[in-house]
């Protein structure tokens, strides 16, 4: 904004200044979030059931229920809860594992990150 721009009216000088701004904050500020965190591994095995949509929002609204009313049928409901969302989480886990291990033979390149991983298959 320059000076030729500012008016004697104050309302259409204070117009301006704000177009202005807004104009160079859409130009300047990113409005697009980055999807996920670079640094952050997701685990192969979560499912649709594991999402926060399912078990694990009603293990958290449970949770959160108890801590706000320290009913005794609260904190029933929240390990409840929690033993369902623990349930679903490490059975997709297991029948995850169970599809990659039977995945595998024998003429199977492992490398040495997954040597490991193959041996627990064979037994």
């Amino acid at each position: 904004m320059t000076s030729d721009s500012v008016d004697d009216d104050i309302i259409t000088s204070r117009n301006q200044l704000v177009s202005a701004v807004i104009a160079a904050a859409e130009n300047n500020i990113p409005t697009v979030k980055p999807k996920s965190d670079p640094r952050h591994r997701y685990v192969p095995y979560w499912t649709d059931e594991c999402r926060p949509t399912a078990a694990v929002k009603r293990r958290n609204t449970a949770k959160n229920k108890m801590q706000h009313s320290k009913d005794i049928a609260d904190r029933q409901e929240y390990y409840r809860a929690r033993g369902q969302a623990q349930h679903i989480i490490k059975s997709t886990q297991k029948q995850y594992w169970r599809d990659y291990c039977s995945t595998l033979d024998k003429t199977t390149k492992i490398s040495m990150e997954y040597g490991k991983k193959y041996e627990r298959c064979s037994k």
